[in-house]
């Protein structure tokens, strides 16, 4: 049984290691723990929050881009 973990008057419920309901990653290749940010055109961020997997097509094209232009 897991208890919960007072800590400054908020409640933190810790998860068992490998709990059924656990993130996993979709691909064998690991992220980056630091994001890569940019200011897009105005309306661009929820154009792009609309297209299906969007975050995987930017890596992708991201990958492309320094190919093409040397690392």
């Amino acid at each position: 049984m897991i208890s919960s973990i007072p800590l400054n008057n908020v409640l933190f419920m810790p998860f068992e290691k490998g709990h059924k309901y656990r993130w996993e990653p979709e691909n064998q290749e690991s992220l980056d723990k630091s994001p890569i940010c940019f200011k897009g055109r105005v309306g661009q961020k929820q154009r792009l929050k609309n297209i299906p997997d969007w975050q995987e097509i930017m890596r992708n094209f991201i990958d492309q881009l320094i190919l093409e232009n040397g690392d």
